[in-house]
């Protein structure tokens, strides 16, 4: 507070309640604002605590923000922040036109914004306000006034439509909450340069001046503290005068209370400001006074740190008078271990922090001590926050700006009622009461017993004649024996308001609301809610202990609806429901017993897999998916072994374990049958986990689990049908081994969404994955012949043939001297064009050796030995000719075709100490040459360098810190891990050493590396005795192939091997991946030994090396053949359509 003041004397730790004056003594201004400080704290903090933070009255809610001409606006009425009451006397006032400082404009950035009060104190002298002044005593100067300041602000949190609501919390409002930091300490006390003048009298005191005063020290500007500066005042800055004219440099003014300080002083530092800059907290332009003149201040207008200008001041321009020399800096050093020194042993110390501008602090300074008034600490002047000014801040909306438009989308403020409407509407009774329907009169209304009662109260006291509505919320009910559904009823003396209920008899559960009303019929409370029934067999409870038939059963109704369900006439039904022991059913099963198992709706739980063995012919249904069998940490939910038969239709199958045995001895499934002649599945949902490693399946059917026997006695029918079927990463979906008859049709076959804990380290772990990892890096490798044992060697792609040379230039100044002279095309024609055109080049740079800059330093070194005479004679000879040749070229220069040393399919061609290997590899022939060389690898041949590649290969893949020394290894592996898709392994399979007819038909398979694989093993370890499949069936199949990031490219979209007829008709197959390099081997492959009829027709194959390949052992046979492949559509393909004996006719067959 900016005053003529002593001190100020309020600290709320005394608990003073009041002040008291005392006859005869002194009356001090202190003692008369701590009084006012006392009661407006108790004011303020008896509001806050019966309030809260913030709220307003129901019966007149202030500042409700709405947008009225595109503009935000807000309500008249009360509002209370922080205890104090902020109050708008206008309705619909404009958030730019406000009483205390309205913004200059709206914000221009879309966004969503709060809209909050900011709440503070503000000190009004009579240059505020002129009306303080008594004018029938001349108009003194007297006391002052505070004024409570609100003003409405916006806030920008985010984006329009930004999920930030009203308790949201966010770092632009914590800032705001959290105000200023920076904290003051004051001391009184000699300083080093005062002690030093002779001319200054050294007293025991540290406070030198004659007078009291009150020292105030302001924030100037704002900010960190390397950017805050501030300002003092021995008088509080309150030296204040009216700015009335301006000429110049010239300023006018009536002199308000400045004569009451002595008034301006030549030299002085006085602040320009006006009410709109004190109420934005803005500061004021700092300017020296040159001189004054009366009721004129001439100005220094170099020394202004703003405008000067009148006119820029328009509201109310004031002149306030300031004692520091300008604006000081927060972090200057001072001169007595960072105290500050004001004047006359007054001093200050600032502790870093963030600081607002109008931050103050005042020190009183009493001569008769030669103190200040300042708190200790330890002994020691203590750092205090900022005096003021205290700011209180509340959230009032939130808006959304876009495009121009302005929207409220949240109401904010917290609303209570006056203490006189704290009437409580409580239940009394009533509720939950039963009644029994007479099912011979459906219409009829069923009274209750006792009637539903509430009561009103206002405390603890029941108020009589207040409105209740008793109204039917559900069913048809009627109130007080008529058929009305809602009825108002007063309170009686008691405060009770009471009704009679009668039910409709079609409701099971049927509810009634009691609503207390105002005089005007609007509700004035939380409804009190009452339930009601009819009490039917479903709602009682039934324990089935003593009938096992009837288990699960948990109601009288469940057990007669299950009781009518059971047939007794050779099959037995048995119905699971969800439990502890639900698996207990089939216990009671008989062997060889037919039965039909029904599992009503709700999850099955199971701790490990359940087996069923040795039963007769099994049905098992449920409700779809509403009936959820789970096996969480298993790799086997239901498994049935050597029954008669078995049906699962409409049930939900899930096994969450990949497999749990190290050792893999066969394929189990999520769902396995094995030793059981016929099957059927159908419309069963199964999932199985994920894995590093093939193991599991979703369904497995097996029959006789033992390979190589002769007498294999296969499974009779087997068929898998509209099942959807989520397989795991590297899992199979469907596997049948020895089924004599497989039928599967319109199945759903997807790779499952791979679990995180299943990380790309952990995959790391499986030695086969690590394999094929390495197999990227090094694949299909071959060792050279070529082996230069001494000197560097250095190789050269020229057309299809490589140059192998021996020479001490680098390879890149050979490479960059053959590009600017590169080869034509009669060069490349030969290895004798190539190796002329090679010393074409030589004798070149023979001739003038600065054509490479490696060479030109061993022919410049050569020449300083031997002397410029000796060595221009020499040169001219022709064995001077052959020094230079050998200098630049050692031995004879090597041509090679590029497949010896290359083969084909070879991206990466590694020549180094003299060997050679080429292979493919996903990294470049650069990154290989940095790592041998970084490592300092010594290898004595090809097949020694081809081991250490591969060493190096298993290094990059395990080797964490190895791999992050190359940057190249290291974003290959990190690749890796980002694009690391779930894959299934295998879609449907067909195996074992018997097959007989196979009809797979109408699938979609997506997500998998082998989509349909028929393949039939021999009964007997001789190789002369062949196995087929009777018959093999596959059309209208849609397959989406994709291929695990460990694999160079995929497999199979359909394998058939050993079969004596084969019809694969009308099938999509395609290949997907992000990968726009990578393909799968082969669109459909046929292999072994095949019998007459092979028809491939209507297939449209997309994105293979090979259309079709088939591989016959038999091929030799002189027998008649039907082999037809017609009419498919073959797209990017990339070798060949079709590879195949002669024998197969292609007609009609179109690639693009």
């Amino acid at each position: 507070m900016k005053g003529d003041y002593t001190r100020f004397t309020f600290d709320s730790d005394k608990e003073y309640k009041g002040v008291l004056k005392q006859q005869g003594r002194v009356d001090l201004d202190s003692d008369w604002n701590e009084q006012q400080a006392i009661q407006t704290y108790y004011r303020e903090t008896v509001a806050g605590d019966i309030i809260g933070a913030s709220g307003a009255p129901e019966h007149n809610a202030g500042f409700k923000v709405t947008v009225d001409g595109g503009v935000p606006v807000f309500s008249n009425g009360h509002y209370y922040v922080d205890g104090v009451l902020c109050q708008n006397n206008v309705d619909e006032v404009s958030i730019l036109d406000q009483p205390h400082s309205p913004l200059s404009k709206l914000p221009d950035n879309d966004g969503r914004y709060i809209a909050y009060l900011d709440v503070f104190d503000r000190n009004i002298t009579s240059l505020e306000d002129d009306n303080i002044r008594e004018i029938a005593l001349n108009g003194p100067d007297t006391a002052t006034r505070i004024q409570n300041i609100w003003q409405v602000k916006l806030l920008r949190v985010g984006a329009p439509g930004t999920a930030f609501h009203c308790s949201s919390n966010n770092m632009g409002w914590a800032r705001l909450l959290q105000g200023s930091n920076v904290r003051l300490a004051a001391q009184a006390k000699a300083s080093a340069a005062e002690d030093a003048n002779p001319c200054v009298i050294s007293p025991d005191a540290g406070y030198r001046r004659l007078e009291n005063q009150l020292y105030r020290v302001e924030i100037h500007k704002g900010g960190t503290h390397a950017q805050a500066t501030w300002k003092w005042s021995r008088n509080n800055g309150a030296q204040l005068a009216k700015w009335i004219g301006q000429d110049g440099n010239t300023l006018k003014i009536s002199q308000g209370n400045v004569q009451a300080f002595g008034g301006f002083k030549n030299g002085q530092w006085i602040e320009l400001i006006d009410d709109v800059r004190e109420l934005r907290e803005e500061t004021g332009t700092l300017v020296r006074i040159e001189r004054v003149r009366n009721n004129e201040i001439i100005i220094e207008p170099v020394t202004a740190t703003g405008s000067m200008n009148l006119a820029d001041f328009s509201s109310n321009p004031k002149i306030r008078g300031w004692d520091s020399v300008g604006e000081l800096h927060v972090n200057q050093a001072g001169d007595d271990d960072g105290w500050i020194l004001l004047e006359d042993g007054v001093q200050v110390k600032f502790q870093a922090g963030r600081q607002k501008t109008g931050d103050y602090w005042v020190i009183p300074a009493r001569t008769n001590t030669g103190d200040v008034e300042w708190p200790q600490e330890g002994g020691e002047p203590e750092f205090l926050k900022p005096h003021g000014s205290d700011h209180h801040y509340v959230r009032l909306a939130l808006l959304d700006f876009e495009g121009g438009d302005w929207k409220v989308t949240s109401d904010c403020r917290d609303l209570f009622p006056a203490l006189t409407d704290l009437i409580q509407l409580s239940y009394v009774g009533g509720d939950a009461q039963g009644v029994l329907p007479d099912m011979s009169a459906p219409n009829a209304k069923l009274s209750l017993a006792k009637p539903v009662e509430v009561g009103v109260s206002r405390g603890n006291s029941p108020v009589s004649g207040m409105l209740v509505r008793f109204k039917v919320r559900s069913g048809n009910g009627g109130l007080n024996g008529g058929a009305n559904t809602q009825i108002v009823v007063e309170t009686d003396a008691k405060g009770i308001a009471s009704c009679r209920w009668a039910l409709d008899s079609q409701m099971s559960m049927q509810t009634l609301d009691a609503d207390l009303l105002d005089v005007s019929g609007r509700v004035r409370h939380m409804p009190i809610r009452f339930h009601a029934g009819l009490e039917r067999a479903n709602l009682v409870s039934y324990d089935p202990v003593n009938t096992p038939e009837l288990a699960g059963s948990k109601t009288v109704q469940e057990a007669i609806d299950a009781l009518a369900k059971i047939n007794h006439e050779g099959c037995t039904t048995y119905v699971v429901r969800p439990g502890d022991n639900w698996s207990d059913v089939f216990a009671r099963i008989g062997d060889d017993e037919d039965a039909h198992i029904c599992f009503q709706r709700g999850t099955y739980l199971l701790d490990e897999p359940l087996r069923i063995e040795g039963k007769g012919n099994l049905k098992v249904t449920g409700a779809g998916k509403g009936s959820r069998i789970i096996a969480r940490s298993q790799e086997v939910a239901l498994e049935f072994v050597k029954c008669a038969g078995v049906s699962v239709r409409d049930l939900y199958i899930e096994a969450g374990n990949a497999g749990i045995q190290k050792r893999i001895t066969h394929i189990l499934g999520a769902l396995t049958i094995e030793d059981v002649p016929y099957v059927s599945i159908r419309d069963v949902v199964v999932k199985c986990a994920s894995g590093t490693e093939l193991r599991r399946a979703c369904i497995t059917v097996s029959k006789d689990k033992k390979a190589l026997v002769k007498d294999v006695v296969p499974a009779k029918c087997v068929s898998i049908q509209d099942c959807d079927l989520t397989v795991g990463h590297k899992q199979n979906a469907i596997l049948l081994v020895n089924v004599e008859n497989t039928k599967v049709t319109g199945n759903c076959i997807k790779v499952g969404v791979r679990s995180k804990v299943l990380t790309f380290e952990k995959q790391l772990k499986s030695p086969k994955m690590r394999a094929d990892l390495r197999n990227i890096l090094v694949e299909l490798p071959a060792v050279s012949e070529v082996h230069i044992k001494d000197g560097k060697v250095n190789t050269h792609k020229v057309g299809s043939y490589t140059l192998v040379v021996k020479s001490n230039v680098p390879e890149y100044e050979w490479d960059a001297l053959m590009r600017t002279d590169p080869p034509k095309a009669a060069d490349k024609k030969s290895k004798a064009s190539v190796a002329k055109y090679f010393d074409r080049i030589a004798v070149k740079v023979t001739k003038k050796p600065s054509m490479l800059k490696s060479y030109e330093r061993n022919v410049r070194a050569l020449e300083k030995d031997m002397g410029d005479v000796v060595f221009a004679n020499l040169v001219k000879t022709p064995q001077g000719e052959s020094v230079l040749r050998n200098m630049l070229v050692s031995g004879n220069v090597k041509v090679e075709e590029f497949d010896e040393i290359n083969n084909a399919d070879h991206n990466v061609v590694i020549s180094y100490g003299g060997n050679r290997v080429s292979m493919n590899s996903a990294l470049s022939e650069k990154v290989w040459l940095k790592m041998l060389k970084s490592e300092n690898v010594k290898a004595d041949s090809n097949e020694g360098l081809l081991k250490e590649v591969q060493g190096l290969a298993n290094r990059i893949i395990i080797d964490e810190g190895f791999r992050n020394k190359h940057a190249e290894a290291k974003h290959w592996f990190a690749s890796l891990a980002q694009n690391n898709p779930s894959v299934a392994s295998k879609g449907i399979v067909c195996a074992g050493s018997y097959i007989g007819h196979v009809f797979i038909s109408e699938n979609v398979v997506t997500g998998v590396e082998d989509c349909v694989h028929i393949g039939v093993s021999h009964r007997t370890n001789n190789p002369d005795e062949l196995d087929y499949a009777k018959s093999v069936f596959i059309q209208d199949n849609v397959i989406y192939m994709s291929k695990p990031v460990e694999k160079t490219r995929g497999n199979h979209g359909i394998f058939v091997g050993n079969a004596k007829s084969i019809r694969i008709k009308r099938n999509e197959i395609q290949f997907i991946t992000n990968d726009s390099t990578a393909e799968f081997q082969d669109g459909i492959k046929i292999h072994g030994d095949l019998g007459r009829m092979i028809m491939v027709r209507e297939n449209v194959i997309k994105g293979c090396r090979v259309g079709l390949r088939i591989q016959a052992l038999d091929e030799g046979k002189k027998v008649v053949r039907q082999w037809l492949a017609g009419d498919n559509l073959f797209l990017d393909v990339s070798q060949l359509m079709i590879i195949a004996p002669s024998i197969l006719r292609k007609v009609n067959n179109i690639s693009g």
